[in-house]
């Protein structure tokens, strides 16, 4: 353990000495934050007009119409998407998740309920319902027709109807939308003969109301380890047959008159596989590697005196400056993050902070940097203090 230290000792002198360091690469991080976007859509609005009034009633039938609320629906969907790495053995994906909003329905529905005031049954079938918008007639679904015919309504009892209407995609805005019933049963004698009958008419403007909203857009990332496939330089082997002349025979298959034992007296044998390093395999990387800038660190050894100083460096990594232990030399490592405005090292003594480049005056790397403190200023030696 000692020798493993003096000789981690010396190599970090070395390295401290150096004018370069050691090189650590800091990728470019170009990952997307959450924001927002904004989506605009147009929601449909139905309103009665002033003379309409939606609940109506005639003899001993009373009818309410209405038009169902159209709602929104945000959904959300996920694209995956091959992304920058900041690492040279595996892929990088971003995963964006974008908003979308759908109105529903895309029709207008009329809603309308029947209530049977009279002492008998109430056949739907009776009357007739039609849809007009723009002056035009709308024809209204067969399936529609046939449920809607088959409704008796008990004395007494109610029962709602949904009557599906014209798509929202084919209406004007600020156009007219009627919904009439004809020949509705609103009176009938005791032996269930109509005696009389009703019309019913409700009026209502369509319009859209534009809206715009902002919602949420998300990225995630993760990382898969990259594809790689068989190398077709050694067929996978990791190694090239008979590459290279035999070391032993010289080529010759012989050695001593007996066939060379090292080449099989092939007089040529196998050697590493340049193109795959011996792995058998290639990479296929997906993802381009992101930008990348080499910084320069090596270590120096701080005496302040009286001793007890704390030291933070700024890391690279993390962006902001760290407590900084020595290691187990007492050797500080810094890393030079800029030829013009490096990050100094911060001094930290009775409450006051010297900023101090680890460079001599004559723009070498300092391998001890020495601070005195004993007279009330700071006198720095080996070091550059900067403002």
């Amino acid at each position: 353990m000692k020798s493993f230290l003096i000789a981690f000792s010396l190599t970090a002198m070395i390295i401290a000495c150096s004018p370069t360091g050691i090189p650590v690469k800091e990728y470019e991080n170009h990952e997307k934050q959450d924001g927002t976007t904004a989506l605009s859509y147009s929601l449909p609005l139905l309103n009665a007009t002033s003379g309409t009034v939606l609940m109506q009633k005639q003899g001993g039938v009373t009818v309410t119409a209405s038009v169902e609320n159209f709602q929104t629906k945000v959904s959300y969907q996920s694209d995956t998407t091959v992304f920058e790495c900041d690492n040279n053995y595996q892929d990088k994906f971003q995963v964006k998740t974008t908003p979308s909003v759908s109105v529903s329905p895309q029709r207008v529905d009329f809603k309308i309920k029947v209530t049977n005031d009279m002492e008998r049954i109430l056949k739907i079938k009776e009357a007739m319902f039609e849809i007009i918008y723009d002056g035009v007639g709308y024809s209204i679904p067969d399936s529609v027709l046939d449920d809607y015919q088959s409704i008796n309504i008990a004395p007494g009892h109610d029962h709602e109807i949904i009557i599906k209407g014209p798509s929202t995609l084919k209406l004007k805005n600020e156009s007219t939308i009627s919904f009439l019933i004809y020949d509705m049963p609103i009176k009938m004698n005791k032996a269930s003969i109509i005696e009389e009958r009703g019309n019913y008419e409700w009026n209502f403007i369509y319009s859209k109301h534009e809206v715009s909203k902002d919602y949420d857009v998300g990225y995630t990332y993760y990382y898969k380890e990259i594809n790689t496939i068989a190398c077709s330089k050694c067929g996978g082997d990791g190694k090239i047959n008979n590459e290279v002349t035999c070391a032993y025979c010289l080529g010759t298959t012989k050695v001593g008159g007996a066939p060379c034992t090292l080449c099989g007296a092939d007089g040529k044998t196998d050697v590493d596989c340049y193109e795959c390093g011996e792995r058998g395999i290639v990479d296929v990387p997906l993802s381009p590697r992101a930008p990348s800038t080499i910084y320069y660190s090596w270590f120096f050894k701080l005496q302040t005196i009286p001793a007890g100083a704390k030291v933070r460096v700024y890391n690279i990594y993390s962006k902001q400056y760290v407590v900084a232990p020595p290691d187990a030399s007492g050797f500080f490592e810094w890393t030079k993050t800029s030829s013009v405005n490096p990050k100094p090292v911060l001094i930290i003594e009775n409450n006051d902070t010297l900023k101090l480049l680890p460079i001599k005056s004559t723009g070498k790397a300092s391998g001890k940097v020495i601070i005195d403190y004993s007279s009330g200023t700071p006198i720095v030696k080996n070091g550059t203090v900067v403002e």
